[in-house]
């Protein structure tokens, strides 16, 4: 591995100064750099750049690290320092292009069995029963998978997870396409859902690694990338299904999900993860690949990094055979930041310590902890639903995740007529008598570019979603906005033109599908900063698997009336505004939550 350590560099114009900003020996063979064959980044091991272009070199070395050789830092203030580099090799812009891989080729999994279950039903002559239950076995794997890999991913790791996660899809995707009966693909299909309710994980870990002021919006294309896997199977369908078959699209969808695996297999674990499990060596190396690339030096040599700022007093740590601290099934749990929830703590809110000019000490607060404190807080269920502000963030973020699923799939299965057009023949009832029009099953004929417009609408309103991200709008104000605005545009059914006419059904749910798709990306984004890192995936994990329950409900009211599901479905998105609007601040938000008025009302607090 390469020595990370820094040497003072003469000063420049002198010619004793070397072409990088490092003077330590490092190898210089051809194998890594030098080769025409790019790595997609830097692997472990490789030597580290050693320069940065011009005038952004310039701009870095005028800016040092604010930490002095034997301090502790966390990941987060390393992040926070180093910015953002999403350059062509550099690892960030890497993470947030598996991300927007694995996102979309899963979403393309989802939206195939829409595409291929007619011809399912055709081949293997299923009664509507089995076509139902081939298809909700997606779903029960969704929902499995989102208690099972979110918990996964908080004790073992963000990328074994992610790894897991996209073999699933992918073998699943493979066995299908070649499945002998109906009892076979219900299985593969299960584990595909299993791996697709996993897609949170990629989100969490690329949060992790984002500076706080561009969270949102890097979180926002990689759910971006959703709408357009949707819209990408579409367009492969429309061209592959009806001469090829449905198994050749079965077996192509697969492939993304392949590429997906092989480029996860490249990444880092989250450094944020690997601090609060005690691994600093790992986390401090991780951080060097970033610190390197977007400021042409790496930590210096003395930092340690930590999970917080002061260090952790309930962490045993033992020593493995090349150095590395490890954890030894202690959760890294700081006195500080409990005293922060625990009731008899000596805390009240982050700005309430600072009104009236108070300065609470957090080594104060923590003196009074108890053992059974450090026990409570060590717990899924403490960090959900064990205090108040826990509890009303958990609640927010699961009304916000089940509201935006529940109109979502309303939208599309009260509109059944936009995805397939139903073909006639005429034969006779019985032999002898007149022939009649009958629904020929054999011919299944999709309307693609009626589902080329609705889905459309997914991207323009993600698209709209990031340009309000990216001019600091709160993540907040932008699912609220598009909950209130999806109101009015629920009613617009019952207009008699608009539901006769097959251009105002395309049209309403296009409307519908622009204001609806980012308030679930929202809802992905404040979940990924909703919980402590240890338990951000389970959290996360969670609240999808309350999101399935919403399109188990919209499924149910199938057969209802225009008058009776669309103001049902208008008062859930009435609840999810306040949810938004009242979601407590996330433990990697530095600013936000429940914001101006908001704050100052509800919960009795300055702004910092």
């Amino acid at each position: 591995s390469v020595n990370c350590s820094t040497r003072r560099a003469p000063p420049r114009g002198d010619p004793a100064r070397s072409s990088g900003m490092f003077t330590e020996d490092v190898d210089k063979s051809p194998k890594y750099g030098a080769a025409p064959i790019k790595m997609p980044f830097k692997l472990a091991g490789a030597p580290l750049p050693t320069s940065l272009p011009g005038a952004r070199r310039e701009r870095r070395e005028a800016n040092p690290f604010p930490w002095g050789d034997r301090a502790r830092v966390t990941p987060e203030q390393v992040i926070e320092h180093c910015g953002w580099s999403g350059r062509r090799g550099h690892y960030q812009g890497f993470l947030l292009t598996v991300t927007c891989v694995t996102i979309a080729s899963e979403a393309a999994e989802v939206a195939l069995l829409s595409l291929i279950l007619p011809h399912i039903r055709a081949e293997f002559s299923l009664s509507a029963a089995e076509t139902d239950r081939v298809a909700m076995s997606i779903f029960f794997g969704q929902m499995l998978g989102c208690f099972l890999m979110g918990a996964l991913a908080d004790r073992l790791g963000r990328k074994p997870c992610g790894v897991v996660a996209n073999a699933l899809v992918a073998v699943g995707g493979y066995v299908s396409a070649i499945a002998p009966s109906a009892s076979v693909l219900m299985l593969c299909r299960f584990f595909v859902g299993l791996g697709v309710g996993a897609a949170f994980v990629p989100v969490d870990m690329l949060a992790e690694a984002c500076p706080d002021n561009l969270r949102s919006s890097k979180t926002q294309i990689a759910n971006l990338s959703f709408s357009v896997g949707v819209v990408a199977i579409t367009v492969v369908g429309m061209w592959m299904l009806d001469p090829l078959g449905w198994r050749v699209l079965a077996f192509v969808t697969a492939v993304p999900p392949t590429v997906a695996l092989a480029m996860s297999l490249y990444l880092d674990e989250s450094p944020t993860w690997l601090a609060e499990r005690g691994k600093c060596e790992k986390a401090k190396r991780a951080l060097n690949r970033v610190c390197v690339e977007n400021t042409g030096r790496a930590l210096p040599k003395g930092v340690r990094i930590v999970a917080s700022e002061s260090e952790p007093k309930h962490t045993e740590v033992s020593a493995s055979e090349n150095g590395e601290t490890s954890e030894r099934g202690v959760v890294d749990i700081d006195d500080a930041s409990i005293a922060k929830e625990i009731p008899g703590g000596s805390f009240h809110d982050e700005d309430e310590e600072r009104a009236g000019g108070k300065n609470v000490s957090s080594s104060a607060s923590a003196s009074a902890l108890s053992p059974n404190d450090h026990l409570r807080a060590s717990s899924a269920f403490w960090n959900l639903v064990g205090t108040p502000t826990n509890f009303a963030r958990t609640v927010c973020l699961w009304t916000l995740a089940f509201v935006q699923t529940f109109n979502f799939y309303g939208l599309m299965l009260h509109s059944p007529t936009v995805f397939r057009k139903t073909s006639f023949l005429l034969k006779p009832a019985a032999p002898g008598e007149p022939l009649v029009k009958v629904e020929n099953v054999s011919k299944i004929v999709f309307d693609y570019p009626a589902i080329l417009v609705v889905n459309s609408g997914d991207i323009v309103g993600n698209l709209a979603a990031l340009l309000a991200l990216r001019v600091k709008i709160n993540p907040r104000w932008v699912a609220a906005t598009c909950a209130f605005v999806s109101v009015p545009l629920l009613f617009t059914p019952l207009s008699e033109t608009l539901r006769v006419k097959r251009w105002g059904l395309v049209f309403v749910m296009l409307l519908g599908r622009i204001p609806a798709a980012p308030i679930g990306a929202m809802s992905w984004i404040l979940n990924a900063v909703a919980y402590p890192t240890l338990f951000r995936a389970t959290g996360h994990g969670y609240a999808n698997a309350v999101a399935r329950f919403g399109a188990v409900a919209a499924s149910s009211m199938y057969s209802a009336s225009p008058a009776v599901s669309i103001p049902i479905h208008a008062a859930a998105l009435l609840v999810a505004v306040p949810a938004a609007l009242f979601a407590p601040r996330g433990s990697l938000e530095t600013q936000g939550g429940a914001s101006g008025v908001l704050r100052r009302s509800c919960f009795s607090s300055r702004r910092r």
